[in-house]
């Protein structure tokens, strides 16, 4: 994985526990989202007649509406800095346009690179940390470049299959010593404050889910508000997480999304107690076995071969049934998947392997 790419690597849910089926059903429209389908969800949306929702529900219709159909909403930017408010508006026609419309995602690629690269010259953007002089081959390290010159932090990348675009003024590090499956590996965590953009997924779900934390090959990076760090949520599906990416990414450097997601979701499975069918629910909503999410599909991987290992089912998406296997048999199989998938990745070189579930 190159440096400049980045993996959104955990995805944050603030809800209401305790909802109705229909309620339920209606809060699957974010899986959509998250699987870069937008259109879907409008097309679902479409169908439902404001009487038969909440006031609540009706309120999330609306926001979609706004933004994805009419396209007419008041956009808060979240900051008052008119450069970044530009770019910003760069960065949301693209995401609407590509979550509306996937099947001419690399024309929308293309639009967003000729957009950026016209940003940066209409703000007289010269080069300076970047050796490479041409802003098309890589626009995304240029356009960080010029974020550090007006004093910000930035994250550029592809998140699934859409270029992301995280911003923050502040930052500090910590340093963790983290314990996985197979081995053990120091962690310095950077994390980030005051967050002025967290993303396409956070802009396609207006805040319900966004990236919490990811990691490159030499830092993992925390956003501060999303977590307590004396919590599960934290210490597993954050730390044990981004630290497995860390490790994989040194001992299968070519290893690619699907797999590393794979797991290191199966490695938050071998850690959690308290959130553990918490996380299986969620990898059941949000798997896809189609497409090219990296995410999706290895949340499918997860369940699929989970389910094989503990009911000899293909997949188990009945949650009630994960709930009457105790935790420390999910714990062992799952560990015992990652050794699995290991012991494969060797067999298949180690340097030159690139993806290996399907």
């Amino acid at each position: 994985m190159k440096s400049c790419i980045i993996i959104f690597c955990l995805l944050l849910c603030h809800h209401v526990s305790g909802q109705s089926r229909e309620a339920f059903e209606f809060n699957k429209i974010y899986s959509y989202a998250l699987q870069e389908d937008v259109g879907k969800i409008i097309s679902v949306l479409d169908t439902i007649p404001d009487e038969a929702l909440t006031e609540e529900q009706r309120k999330i219709k609306e926001k979609y509406f706004h933004r994805f159909k009419y396209q007419d909403e008041q956009v808060d930017h979240n900051t008052n800095d008119t450069i970044l408010i530009s770019l910003l508006q760069v960065y949301h026609t693209y995401w609407r346009k590509t979550l509306l419309d996937k099947r001419n995602k690399e024309q929308y690629d293309k639009e967003l690179k000729d957009s950026v690269m016209a940003f940066l010259r209409s703000h007289n953007y010269k080069p300076s940390s970047v050796s490479q002089p041409d802003i098309a081959s890589n626009f995304g390290q240029h356009l960080k470049d010029f974020l550090k010159q007006q004093n910000y932090y930035a994250a550029t990348g592809k998140t699934g299959g859409l270029f992301d675009l995280f911003i923050w003024p502040k930052e500090d590090t910590t340093t963790y010593q983290v314990k996985l499956p197979e081995t053990e590996v120091k962690a310095t965590i950077i994390f980030i404050d005051s967050t002025v953009t967290m993303g396409w997924q956070e802009y396609a779900t207006f805040g319900k889910y966004y990236a919490g934390g990811w990691a490159t090959k030499e830092f993992h990076y925390s956003v501060r508000k999303a977590y307590d760090t004396n919590s599960e949520n934290f210490k597993v599906s954050y730390l044990t997480h981004e630290a497995q990416h860390f490790a994989d990414y040194k001992t299968y450097p070519l290893l690619t999304g699907a797999d590393l997601e794979y797991r290191a979701k199966l490695t938050e499975l071998v850690f959690a107690r308290e959130t553990l069918y918490n996380l299986i629910q969620t990898f059941i909503r949000n798997a896809n076995k189609e497409g090219r999410n990296s995410h999706a599909f290895a949340n499918y991987a997860v369940i699929r071969d989970l389910s094989c290992e503990i009911f000899k089912k293909n997949f188990v998406s009945d949650i009630e049934q994960w709930k009457k296997v105790s935790s420390s048999k999910i714990s062992k199989s799952s560990e015992r998947l990652l050794k699995q998938h290991s012991k494969a990745l060797k067999k298949a070189g180690p340097d030159a392997v690139t993806e290996l579930i399907n």
